[in-house]
């Protein structure tokens, strides 16, 4: 299914654009120093009721003090983390290009789980911000999300110096804030403060304005309004610039509302001719308008001058961005038109609403749409548009938008429609609530089995969708058996792949190795094996979803089961798969297996060549990407890896200064595969305590997320990096550890890939477990065995094929020169080889004259000069 271009979520641009500013406005120096201090603390908190300015004083400080800002204009609709998070971020694109990709990663994968998740990654993009900025939150009041409110308390404990918060609010903040002010992090703007004082009245209205108030009537105007901001505005638009008796008009102007209402009724709409004041009332239920959608609601045609005019005779419309093209109406001003609305068109409200949908959906702004669908009562409309956008707003992870709506349904209406049941459903899958979805699933399962106006193919459609979305939540939960019955069960009954799968599922946005993660049951080959297979026949030419990842993991298996062959074909069709389909999740995995293939066949410029390749066509055709900076990063990683492997240890060190680790990457598993790196490149150029340092966390988090694949990984380098401590008691136990976890599953080539810092070791934990006969023991012991033939063959092989002797080696001198490379002494190989000493040494004599050498360490190095590239 390809994605709409009109019906789609997007960021709205106007939400980031700071409010335009009036030539005459009143100047609040006094405030402005007070924000200018302000901005070097943390946070800074406006809080008063509507009307009083707020908004205005931070728009006109910032234009006064050129104080590089970002600003999001909030509405109810950024209850949704990752939708508020991702403004947050947009804000602070404005000048810093590029910012917040992590974050935007991990705030997809991560769901809505534990905030502190996504909220460390933000605090790291963050430290790379150098110079001072601010980001203004305004109207944060309509944020009542607990979980919005715990990433801002994470945010505000941590954030770095050189941010500063700004909000704007009618409430106070749910979040805590008294460890702020006992640090002095904190400044507070209340409604005592922004009240006008008599001095700035005067100066506006008698200096700006030319209206000559005497002193008398300035305090009067001050006392009525009691400094209300916009009681003050109220009263110079009504003299507009034509002196009036001023006590009767001032009179009327106190901060009571019902006077407010009145006033502005007779003093601001009536003034309007009938076609502006028509105007004006029909386009009040909307929050944003630009000149197109205000002729969808009134007809007349004439919408963008009519906006242009408002503005031009400061008719309480703000501009919300440069272009003049979006505006919207003073609070307290659309209040009034929308009580007149209500009373003079009761009964085309609901059009009007519905209008304004049909508006908003035609033109892609699928949020709005859906919001004035239910604001038209017209649940149908709403159900349509929610049941298109679901699979796009499942990508972006934006499940709490979708539950927010679903219950905004009559009680009882969405269970009677199964496919909002099933988008549900597919939520509190995706949110980890798996009982939750199960149960819900089960109920419609049974509903729509037993409904007898449903067609049997619209019955099939949606059972099929049934089974998709619980094979989902059986591939997460581990349960393999039950993820091949019900795929199976979904492919019998229709022949498309789920809407929810084919595009508004990402199955992988993080993992470089997605068979660590649960598409590969976090690592189980075995599960593995039994599963892919038979969803690889079941979704054949199918879909992207299934088929693409199915040869991500099934490369990635074949690799670690050592059967080469196999692998490159799995490669060579993910990659394809990956181009075609564009999805960045495909592509970087399969090259890193594809990488690791060519390694292992000692193509290391090959594989060079390969890191290059990919990293060119990333960066040019996943441009739009939000994940695009964190595959970078781990192509970094993996170029890393190739030094590692090619010994270059200048390049290993430059890598590891070049990429520091902050302190909060451990936190999830989606920086794991640049980690394992990191332990290796320590390993390599000598820093073992930072290795041990980041192998406890790692064996922390891979226990905890029960990653089988990426603990093995992590006792065995705990291994290796004991034994090169030389301590071999430990290097031993936690390279028996990795065989115990390792064993059951059929691992090989992550143990042939660390070969030669292994193959002692492996010797070494042979010789122990021959002591021990026990059957669980002898079945460890084979498998270690097994794993050392196997390092011998392909040790054979590369000597074999690099090796330009007078005679031929035999199979036997070949194991015993590839002994010798390992630092055998002539006993240890005796020993390995079940030989005498006597004739290991006769072997040695032999392996000699026909490399034409007289010694080992001449051996040796005809081997590494034999091994460059």
């Amino acid at each position: 299914m390809e994605k709409k271009d009109l019906f789609s979520s997007r960021i709205l641009k106007t939400k980031l654009h700071i409010p335009g500013s009036r030539s005459k406005m009143i100047p609040r120096p006094f405030l402005y120093e007070k924000l200018q201090a302000a901005a070097k603390e943390k946070l800074t908190v406006v809080l008063a009721p509507a009307g009083f300015g707020k908004s205005t004083l931070l728009s006109q400080w910032i234009r006064e003090s050129n104080t590089p800002s970002g600003w999001v204009s909030l509405d109810k609709n950024d209850n949704d983390p990752v939708r508020f998070w991702e403004y947050f971020i947009s804000a602070l694109n404005v000048y810093q290009a590029g910012f917040g990709q992590n974050t935007l990663l991990v705030l997809r994968s991560a769901g809505h789980s534990d905030p502190e998740l996504y909220m460390y990654t933000l605090l790291e993009e963050l430290e790379q911000i150098k110079e001072p900025m601010v980001i203004v939150l305004d109207d944060f009041h309509e944020i009542t999300s607990s979980a919005v409110h715990q990433g801002m308390s994470i945010l505000l404990q941590h954030l770095p110096q050189q941010l500063h918060i700004m909000l704007s609010t009618r409430q106070e903040p749910i979040f805590p804030r008294h460890k702020l002010r006992v640090r002095n992090e904190l400044t507070e703007i209340g409604m005592t403060d922004l009240r006008f004082t008599a001095k700035e009245l005067q100066h506006f209205f008698n200096d700006v304005l030319e209206f000559n108030l005497s002193l008398e009537n300035v305090l009067l105007l001050q006392k009525s309004t009691e400094g209300w901001a916009a009681g003050a505005q109220l009263a110079a638009l009504s003299m507009n610039g034509d002196y009036q008796p001023a006590n009767s008009l001032i009179s009327t102007l106190s901060g009571n509302m019902g006077y407010i209402s009145e006033y502005l009724e007779a003093e601001v709409l009536e003034q309007h001719p009938h076609e502006v004041q028509l105007f004006l009332v029909k386009t009040s239920l909307l929050k944003r308008m630009n000149g197109f959608l205000c002729d969808a609601l009134t007809g007349q045609g004439n919408g963008h001058v009519m906006l242009q005019h408002l503005e031009k005779n400061n008719a309480f419309i703000i501009p919300l961005d440069h272009e003049q093209t979006w505006y919207r109406y003073h609070h307290l001003f659309a209040d009034l038109l929308q009580s007149k609305l209500y009373k003079i068109f009761p009964k085309e409200v609901q059009e009007l609403h519905r209008q304004a949908s049909q508006w908003y959906a035609q033109n892609g702004f699928s949020i709005e749409a859906i919001e004035h669908a239910f604001e038209a009562q017209d649940y149908e409309l709403a159900a349509t548009f929610i049941d298109q956008e679901a699979p796009y707003l499942l990508k972006k992870a934006e499940m709490d938008t979708l539950l927010r709506w679903l219950e905004r349904f009559p009680p009882g209406w969405v269970n009677q429609r199964s496919m909002l049941s099933l988008i549900k459903a597919c939520c509190l899958a995706v949110s980890g609530q798996l009982d939750k979805a199960g149960a819900l699933l089960q109920l419609q399962q049974e509903k729509i089995s037993s409904e007898a106006s449903l067609s049997i193919q619209s019955k099939n459609e949606l059972l099929a969708e049934v089974d998709a979305i619980s094979g989902y939540i059986s591939l997460v939960k581990g349960e393999h058996q039950t993820v091949i019955e019900l795929f199976s069960s979904s492919g019998q009954k229709q022949d498309k792949v789920s809407r929810f799968f084919e595009v508004g599922l990402e199955l992988n946005t993080y993992e470089a190795t997605p068979i660590r993660g649960v598409l590969g049951f976090k690592g189980a080959l075995t599960k593995v094996k039994e599963v892919y297979p038979e969803l690889r026949k079941l979704f054949w030419n199918r879909g992207l979803a299934i088929t693409g990842y199915g040869s991500v993991i099934m490369s990635e298996l074949l690799y670690e089961f050592n059967d080469m062959e196999q692998t490159e074909y799995f490669v060579l069709r993910g990659i394809e798969l990956g181009k075609k389909y564009q999805n960045i999740g495909i592509l970087v995995p399969t090259y890193i297996t594809y990488v690791r293939y060519q390694i292992a066949q000692g193509h290391i410029n090959k594989a060079f060549k390969i890191v290059g390749e990919l990293e060119h066509h990333i960066t040019s055709e996943f441009t739009e990407s939000s994940h695009l900076s964190h595959w970078i990063t781990v192509l970094k990683a993996l170029q890393a890896l190739i030094w590692i492997r090619e010994g270059n240890r200048k390049e290993v060190y430059r890598w590891l200064k070049k990429s520091p680790m902050s302190i909060h990457d451990v936190h999830t598993s989606h920086k794991e595969f640049e980690q394992f790196i990191r332990v290796r490149a320590y390993l390599r150029v000598g820093e073992t305590k930072e290795a041990f340092k980041l192998l406890e966390r790692l064996k922390e988090m891979t226990e905890s997320e029960e990653r089988l694949g990426s603990q093995i990984e992590t006792f065995l380098l705990l291994g290796i990096g004991y034994h090169l401590e030389m301590d071999e008691i430990q290097a031993q136990y936690h390279i028996e550890q990795a065989l115990r976890l390792a064993e059951p599953e059929g691992y090989v080539r992550l143990f042939l890939d660390e070969e030669k810092e292994l193959a002692p070791l492996l010797t070494k934990v042979v010789r122990k477990k021959e002591k021990d006969v026990s059957p669980e023991e002898n079945k460890s012991l084979n498998y270690a065995r097994f794993l050392l033939e196997h390092m011998m063959v392909e040790t054979d092989s590369r000597i074999s094929n690099k090796l330009n002797v007078i005679e031929p080696l035999t199979a036997r001198e070949e194991e015993v020169l590839s002994l010798i490379d390992k630092g055998f002494t002539n006993k240890e190989i005796a020993y390995s080889l079940d030989l005498s000493e006597g004739t290991v040494k006769g072997y040695c004599h032999k392996i000699f004259a026909k490399l034409q050498v007289t010694n080992r360490t001449q051996a040796m190095a005809k081997l590494r000069e034999m091994r460059a590239p």
